[in-house]
């Protein structure tokens, strides 16, 4: 009597092995790169959403006073116009203005910064967020003091299906200065 397997009934395991492998394998690795790419997603959200709150909150903390109109920029839901005291590096006091307006442009939020006749400070535009399908400011004074609250929806598509995401900030005197 023999012992052990036949040549062909190796070839018939390892055939049906090979059947099998794709079947259970490939679904299992799909997913696991699905759910890579999802919370990779989520995470640049996160980190768009951590760059604007920190820019707005130096911004509207050291903000002399929100304004409803300047050159062609109008404040409203989309659009927040702050003028702060120019930095002198010379002087303990700042003489003029600058203005930082935030703006949505197309999937991105924009801060343009126009500094006065005497600042320091930079001219520029920069790109604070992306994959923001939404943004809207709502400001009011408490105290003579500014408070701004931003609600920021973000989105992002994978494999045809989009996720999104919306958060709400406030922003205002720190130390609890109202």
């Amino acid at each position: 009597m023999k012992k052990g397997f036949t040549l062909i009934e190796l070839m018939i395991a390892v055939a049906i092995i090979v059947v099998l492998v794709p079947v259970f394998v490939f679904p299992l690795l799909n997913n696991m790169i699905y759910s890579y790419w999802v919370n990779l997603g989520y995470s640049n959200m996160a980190r768009s959403n951590y760059t604007l709150a920190h820019a707005l909150e130096n911004d509207v903390y050291s903000a002399e006073q929100s304004v409803k109109e300047w050159k062609t920029y109008r404040s409203g839901d989309a659009c927040l116009i702050l003028k702060l005291p120019s930095p002198q590096p010379d002087k303990l006091t700042a003489e003029g203005s600058d203005y930082i307006i935030y703006f949505k442009d197309n999937d991105a939020l924009v801060k343009q910064v126009y500094p006065g006749s005497k600042s320091q400070r930079m001219p520029g535009r920069n790109i604070i967020a992306r994959n923001l399908k939404d943004i809207k400011f709502s400001q009011l004074r408490f105290n003579n003091k500014l408070l701004v609250t931003c609600e920021a929806t973000y989105s992002f598509i994978y494999r045809k299906k989009e996720f999104t995401k919306t958060l709400i900030m406030s922003f205002g005197p720190r130390n609890g200065s109202l």
